[in-house]
């Protein structure tokens, strides 16, 4: 059986593709798999630009035409810039493998941890919600917006334009970049981006080869909080200029999924909580969602928009 895999081309999509790749030799031998590396066009680039100062979140235009056109048979994506597909679509998640880290981490110099920077530091970060985050733990530290390749923004720390960087745990994980890792911070202080860490493998819904190999490196367990967190930053209208973080974790058959929303100044922040069956993590969403919007999180999703219009709905 010979597959085609589309892929973008920096260090951390191919990691990404040789893990699935290694996956799927695992589980179907006889299944060949090629990688089609195809490079973002001008669409891509302008998507990113336009959501730079917020949550991005934007569909990757090339790598979904080259699935539907059929010049190739899946491809992969880092699922918490994924939007959800339509019911309608003819593009499907087929598979979530196992999940990476969660975490987010801070890499720092000579093995400092955050609280042990320097006030007025500089530390990078690619996220509001990190951003807001930071400044409830360390408001005297100062945050910079860095983008890019994970290792672009790491040598920033090489070159002394950073004093630290907070990053996903996942990527550097995956580069083999894991011992640059000073401080694994703590998930209740520093919730991630929803599905952080949770690879996402399309294909379209009339493709039964790609459906049936793919079938075999889903991990059911990562699909349940990957759909808990997609639904309740959908319930809760999170789009690019609200912080919003939310975690999933299963154990047995019960999933617990945590969400919160943090002011800007990173000073008030609203959680919820809640445990339920795995097979429900819409349940779960709504129930979480619920509780954020009776305390009040729609005041603080209107100071996002307020000091963020140019990327307000």
């Amino acid at each position: 059986m010979f597959l085609k895999l589309g892929v973008r081309g920096d260090k951390l999509s191919l990691a990404r593709a040789e893990l699935v790749i290694r996956m799927i030799g695992q589980a179907q031998p006889d299944a060949q798999v090629e990688k089609k590396i195809l490079e973002p066009g001008d669409d891509d680039v302008k998507l990113s630009i336009a959501n730079s100062r917020g949550r991005k979140r934007t569909f990757d235009t090339e790598l979904s035409s080259a699935v539907l056109e059929g010049k190739i048979d899946f491809a992969i994506y880092n699922m918490k810039d994924l939007p959800l597909l339509k019911g309608d679509s003819m593009l499907i998640i087929a598979a979530t493998p196992e999940r990476s880290s969660p975490y987010e981490a801070l890499v720092g110099p000579h093995g400092q941890d955050l609280q042990s920077l320097k006030p007025g530091s500089i530390v990078g970060t690619s996220t509001l919600l990190r951003i807001a985050q930071l400044r409830r733990s360390r408001p005297d530290l100062r945050s910079q917006a860095v983008g890019g390749r994970v290792e672009d923004r790491i040598s920033m720390i090489d070159r002394g334009e950073l004093d630290a960087l907070i990053i996903a745990e996942s990527g550097l994980a995956r580069l083999g970049m894991s011992g640059r890792i000073t401080q694994r911070l703590p998930i209740d202080e520093f919730m991630p981006t929803p599905c952080q860490g949770i690879t996402a493998i399309v294909t379209r819904r009339d493709n039964p080869r790609a459906l049936h190999v793919l079938k075999l490196v889903n991990n059911q367990i990562t699909r349940s909080e990957a759909e808990a967190e997609r639904q309740v930053e959908t319930l809760m209208s999170a789009d690019c200029n609200v912080p919003l973080g939310a975690y999933a974790s299963a154990k047995g058959d019960k999933l617990r999924l945590t969400a919160a929303v943090l002011s800007p100044d990173g000073k008030e922040m609203l959680r919820a909580s809640t445990l339920g069956p795995t097979n429900d993590p819409a349940g779960l969403a709504r129930i979480v969602a619920a509780s954020l919007v009776s305390q009040g999180v729609r005041v603080l999703e209107e100071s996002w928009r307020k000091m963020y219009p140019l990327v307000d709905d």
